[in-house]
């Protein structure tokens, strides 16, 4: 990673903080506001090759209309490009993730962020970061517990993302 790219990924951090510790309002009387999902993402790279990953975000409600997350993944599944074998060695990012109550059991959001991703190709690999967004719907299964679907984009890349969430 160069050092531009940590710039980046620490201002983007301390902004986070920034917005959220001058934030006084918990998103909900009976829980912490944090949460944690298990995801599956399926990710189409322009066109070329379908990948598949598993991952873990931890988040934070800090009202009830924003949070922030962290994500963490790697492959769940691989392509053969050109007869080399690509796949997703590991990813992780930060989002600010604002969102709205459409009913009482559906909630939807968008996600706005930082993705750093390494890409194996063969024995080779490549590592790059850029802006990453997403939109979806979340569906409360308990007062504790949901599910969701979002699509995400990248550069090149659009993905649709399943994840299965408890709050703390």
């Amino acid at each position: 990673m160069t050092i531009a790219v940590k710039i980046r990924a620490i201002a983007l951090v301390m902004f986070f903080i920034g917005t959220f510790t001058t934030t006084t309002t918990i998103a909900a009387d009976e829980s912490n506001g944090w949460y944690g999902e298990i995801n599956y993402t399926r990710m189409d790279i322009d066109d070329i090759a379908t990948l598949g990953t598993v991952g873990l975000t931890v988040g934070r409600d800090f009202t009830n209309n924003i949070a922030a997350e962290f994500q963490y993944g790697t492959s769940f599944g691989s392509d053969i490009v050109s007869g080399v074998k690509l796949s997703i060695d590991e990813y992780y990012g930060l989002f600010l993730k604002p969102n709205f109550q459409l009913n009482d059991k559906i909630n939807a959001f968008v996600k706005l962020g930082y993705l750093d991703i390494a890409v194996k190709a063969g024995s080779a690999g490549a590592e790059g970061n850029e802006f990453a967004y997403g939109a979806g719907l979340e569906f409360d299964l308990s007062d504790k517990s949901y599910a969701t679907i979002a699509y995400a984009g990248l550069e090149d890349t659009n993905s649709l993302q399943l994840s299965i969430g408890i709050q703390f």
